[in-house]
Formats: C-alpha cells, structure tokens, sequence
C-alpha cells in the first residue's frame, strides 16, 4: 500500500506509535511513516551523513581499501513527543575497530520540521545487537553492553533530547547466553530474559532454558524492576529457542506470547496454563515475520498542499459599446 517502496523481499519496521508506522528497505535508507487506517503515508528525506552510500546499514563492514575494516551498526528508535505534539526518529550508527569505537552518529528526524538534526551523545556503550529501539510514553530504549559485557539499556528522552543508562535488574548469571528482548506492556517498559544453554540440536545451537519477563514500574530506581513471572517447564519450552511477550489480555489476567516466530499461546501466570492460539492470515512457513500491536488513528501524514494562487494584472476593458 505504501507507493514508491523498493520492491525487496524484506521490509524493516522501524516502530509504530499512536497508529503510525515506520518502516524502510532491508538497507534502512528509504525511510517511511504511514498510516494503515487513513492510508496516508510520508517519505523521509534522506538522513544527512558522513557515511558512505556504499556501506550496507546492517551489520557489515566499511569498504576496505578507504576504511581498512571498522564495523558498524545502524538502529533506529520512532515514537512520539507530546509535550510538542510531534513524532520523532532517531537514527544512531556505531563504528568499532575491534570494539574500540572509531566514530558515532546520531541524527534525529521532526516530522513536524521534516528534517534532520545532530544529537550529543556522550555516553559510550556497544550496541547488543542490531535491533531497533522501543518506545514507551516519549522514552526510546536500546539493548546496550558496558565494556565488560554485561548488558545495559541506554534511553533518549524525546522530550529533552537527552541520552541516560538505565539499571538493569540482576538477572540468573548461571547461563550459557541471554536474548533480552525490550517491549512496551500495558504502558510500562518490560525486558524479557530469554536465558539460553547450548544445544548443537537446535537451530542457530541455542535452547531456552528459562524466559523471565521483569516490568519496570517506576523510572530512575533499580528497586522499581518487577519480575512478573518465570517459565521453565521442559515440557513447554523443549523446542523453544525464545519467547516474546506481545500484549495483555483485555482483563490484563494473561498475557500473549510467541514462541521461537511461530507459535502463539495466551499465558496465565497465576494458574501457570498456556492456552494455544490459532493465529489466521500468516505469511508461509518460510517467510519470516514479527509480531507487533497496532492501535488505529486518524493521524494524517500526507503534506498540505498550497492553493494555487490566482495571477493578477490589469482588467482587461470588458465593457460593450454600441454605435
């Protein structure tokens, strides 16, 4: 539905507020917002950069005869500002030579301006993984790593523009991996810890040995993090590779849950039951997609279009005379 999109088999999704999406090509350079319920739609102007055009956005790595080998990740974080009644995009790359940090950009995008703008960050930490921001009640939030690995997530308040580093909850150290995956629950900010053991059987040799879900309940105190349950049962998850958790139930009594891409289930974390979801209207078994919510609006995005103007010059003498 949205004109003018490069035809590829992959289309990123970038984030959706207020029931506007944003979304671009698998390179995250042509960059779109639109409405799926008023079906209007607006295209970003490009992101000002130093970048080369011939860097793949994604996890790659720079030309080698100009950039010797300096890795980079590119995320973005969408969401909305209400104190100035304005969506934003957030677009931060990352440029490592052996996880020393050789340059960093950062651009923000108004739509109200509909333009680009410079961003200070001065606070250092490695991407966790090339996966785009969450945005929860004017706040992005991005997976991160300290210098010593330990994962971290760092914030940008769409309001004062202003990056800070959240404290993370003390999660179980006894695993071989961790896959945290960040999400906006009920309007709090919630992290589920897929802790993974390794498995040569299962795809990518990873296997979920316990999923714990933790709701942050207030802002700026560790002691606000929340652990709103755990699932480990082998029987459950002997297959699983990791959970994501995607919304509340109406009552708020259960929560749906997807498992390894591909399965659903309504979870009751007070009796411990799954219940099973036939999800209609999937793409095939071989075609990967997310799971995301979407509430409708009537946000228009299209630009306003100037009346033409009516030339002026002297009156023509339209007056009849009769001999």
């Amino acid at each position: 539905p949205v004109n003018h999109l490069p035809t590829h088999p992959t289309i990123q999704f970038l984030g959706s507020c207020n029931g506007v999406v944003c979304i671009s090509d698998r390179y995250k350079k042509t960059l779109y917002l639109y409405n799926p319920s008023t079906k209007t739609q607006r295209l970003i102007p490009p992101v000002p950069s130093s970048i080369p055009d011939d860097v793949d956005p994604l996890l790659t790595k720079y030309n080698p005869n100009v950039y010797k080998s300096v890795d980079h990740i590119t995320v973005f974080g969408f969401g909305f500002d209400s104190s100035s009644d304005d969506y934003k995009l957030l677009r931060v790359i990352e440029c490592y030579e052996e996880r020393v940090q050789m340059g960093r950009e950062v651009r923000l995008y108004s739509l109200k301006s509909n333009s680009w703008k410079n961003v200070v960050d001065e606070l250092i930490y490695y991407p966790n993984q090339p996966f785009d921001g969450v945005h929860v009640n004017g706040v992005l939030y991005f997976l991160v790593t300290n210098e010593g690995g330990t994962a971290m997530v760092k914030s940008f308040d769409l309001k004062t523009e202003i990056f800070s580093v959240l404290d993370m909850f003390d999660y179980d150290k006894g695993f071989d991996n961790y896959n945290f995956v960040l999400t906006d629950l009920g309007g709090c900010f919630c992290v589920l810890a897929n802790c993974l053991k390794h498995d040569f059987n299962m795809p990518f040799g990873w296997k979920l040995g316990r999923a714990d879900l933790w709701v942050r309940k207030e802002q700026g105190k560790k002691e606000s993090w929340v652990k709103l349950f755990s699932i480990s049962d082998p029987v459950r998850i002997r297959n699983v590779s990791s959970i994501r958790p995607v919304v509340y139930s109406k009552d708020g009594g259960r929560i749906l849950l997807e498992f390894s891409g591909s399965m659903f289930f309504w979870y009751d974390w007070v009796s411990n039951k799954f219940e099973s979801v036939e999800a209609t209207g999937l793409p095939p078994g071989d075609c990967p997609f997310d799971t995301y919510t979407f509430v409708g609006s009537l946000v228009p995005l299209e630009t306003e279009k100037k009346k033409p103007t009516k030339k002026t010059g002297p009156k023509k003498n339209t007056h009849k005379y009769s001999l």
